[in-house]
């Protein structure tokens, strides 16, 4: 188990101007918790995190390639932030954003005795990786029962103190994710009025073609075979389409990038990688063969029902001539 806390604004000064950065300060252990490595130089270690200790700070990619300008001669260098001296020790990789994408900088708490004493500093979020084999209800109810006896020891400090576990994807989208689900409701609007509008413009299309199809019903064209032709064009029309979205989804993700809460910790452009092309595809195909096989089936019904409504009026008229004057037809 570890802990950080993100309120961590200081002044770093001794690079170029002063600047007024976001940072968060970890455990010594948080890095090795989540299992990511450093980039250039090392994470912090439990040596950095204990009292007395000389301050170091890990850099992020952002800070690093801003105002240190990539190089990477920076590792040993000694800045200070709010006056204090801090050893860079390392930078993380570009990809890494954590608690969120506003930090710059993680330092270490190096707490001494007497901060132990105090039972109100609740600012400190734990974290904490699971054994093979444990799951998040059996951590829940052991950290249950410890805040339980927690409770029992200090009645007056955690009278009203509880602890919880929940999974660290959870804990960082849980405020984002009311939004997510609405940009998803709002496409799929879109997506339903879209697929709309191309239904009646292909019925339009199709009944604009009904002198064509009655003509080719009549010289004895199979129905099923204009069946799949009215298809393969609905097809051709959605892979147009469709290549033509996935084009645009390339180059918006840049701009989209911008609509990305800030409490998300992840890259700065979300990659558009292979499954959601196949996504996409698959949305394609689906939405041309259900919109496009009802017009297809329409039109070619209504130009069979056409052909047999002249077919009958034809005998009709050589049944009445055949009465008035045999011979005429």
């Amino acid at each position: 188990m570890g802990a950080y806390t993100n309120l961590n604004s200081k002044n770093l000064v001794g690079v170029g101007e002063p600047l007024r950065i976001d940072g968060a300060t970890v455990t010594g252990n948080l890095f090795a918790i989540l299992q990511k490595p450093a980039l250039i130089g090392r994470i912090f270690t439990e040596h950095d995190d204990t009292p007395g200790a000389p301050g170091t700070v890990v850099l992020s990619y952002s800070l690093w390639q801003n105002e240190f300008n990539g190089d990477a001669g920076v590792l040993g260098k000694t800045i200070f932030l709010d006056g204090e001296p801090h050893a860079v020790i390392g930078v993380m990789p570009a990809e890494f954003h954590f608690p969120d994408r506003e930090i710059q900088f993680w330092t270490t708490f190096r707490f001494d005795g007497d901060a132990y004493k105090e039972r109100d500093n609740n600012y400190i979020i734990g974290i904490g990786r699971l054994k093979p084999g444990v799951s998040v209800e059996q951590t829940r109810t052991e950290m249950s029962l410890i805040a339980a006896r927690l409770r029992q020891q200090y009645p007056k400090e955690n009278e009203n103190v509880d602890a919880n576990v929940a999974p660290l994807r959870d804990e960082l989208t849980s405020q984002s994710r009311l939004l997510l689900l609405t940009l998803c409701g709002a496409a799929l609007c879109m997506l339903v009025i879209t697929c709309a509008n191309l239904a009646n413009l292909l019925l339009v299309r199709s009944l604009a073609r009904q002198k064509e199809l009655s003509i080719r019903i009549s010289l004895g064209a199979n129905r099923r075979y204009i069946m799949r032709q009215l298809l393969a064009e609905s097809l051709i029309l959605g892979i147009i389409g469709g290549s033509a979205a996935v084009g645009l989804a390339f180059a918006a993700l840049p701009l989209l990038s911008r609509l990305v809460p800030n409490a998300l910790p992840i890259a700065q452009v979300p990659p558009l990688d292979v499954r959601m092309l196949l996504f996409a595809l698959g949305l394609t195909a689906v939405t041309v063969i259900s919109f496009g096989i009802a017009p297809a089936f329409r039109a070619s019904r209504s130009a069979g029902s056409q052909r047999t409504s002249r077919g009958g009026s034809h005998r009709r008229c050589w049944t009445s001539s055949r009465t008035v004057r045999t011979g005429d037809c």
